[in-house]
């Protein structure tokens, strides 16, 4: 389900983007926000859009802006529209918004069917917070419906059953990993395979020995 972060905000928004201007400045864009949240509590969608909107005009790079517009729009079922202010937010927030902003991504992503994505986004959740569980539990999911998609397009999976059975999120974040070696950065990219099979356990059939290379690579350059 999506997070609302509409509340945080009058709290936050006041240090986000204001230096070299006034207070009046600050107040004006708080005050719109605050009716933005008043609009949104009482289910007024279009009219909490409107004030969001007209804070973004004052601050536009406000990631608790961006956040409350995506909300809004998710919740007028515009996940698309949604989506790419998520994207906003995540790309000028704190560690704690920009956690946030991946979660309600993930979202968006996943009604519009856009699974891998989706996983993508949840990731990088769960990356900015370890202990989010509800991002953990909807990578699990996202990752089961990727299964089991590729699965059924696999037919009866002649020739390499673990082949079809592995996302093109997991197969995407092995030819990352891959590059970050060829890098010499076998610590990230040893990380990176270690999280990808953590959340897809079948990838690690068809990635096992080259993840276990890049562990034992890791540890010869931990110890130098």
């Amino acid at each position: 389900m999506i997070r609302w972060a509409a509340l945080v905000v009058i709290a936050s928004i006041g240090i986000v983007g204001c230096e070299g201007s006034s207070l009046d400045w600050r107040d004006s864009v708080s005050r719109k926000v605050e009716q933005g949240n008043r609009h949104f509590a009482e289910g007024r969608l279009d009219e909490a859009l409107a004030s969001y909107r007209d804070a973004q005009i004052d601050a536009p790079t406000a990631p608790e802006v961006h956040l409350n517009i995506g909300e809004v729009l998710y919740r007028q079922r515009k996940y698309q529209d949604a989506e790419e202010a998520f994207a906003a937010a995540e790309a000028t927030g704190d560690s704690r918004l920009r956690a946030l902003a991946a979660y309600n991504a993930g979202n968006s992503q996943f009604r519009q069917q856009k699974l891998d994505k989706a996983a993508e986004s949840f990731q990088r959740a769960l990356e900015m917070d370890p202990n989010d569980m509800d991002a953990k539990f909807n990578l699990e999911l996202v990752q089961r419906l990727l299964n089991q998609a590729a699965q059924r397009a696999s037919g009866d999976q002649k020739g390499d059953p673990q082949r079809a059975t592995v996302s093109e999120w997991a197969q995407r974040r092995a030819r990352q990993a891959e590059t970050l070696a060829q890098q010499g950065k076998y610590l990230e990219a040893d990380q990176l395979m270690q999280r990808t099979i953590e959340a897809e356990p079948a990838a690690a059939a068809r990635f096992g020995d080259f993840a276990g290379r890049l562990s034992d690579l890791a540890n010869v350059f931990k110890e130098r």
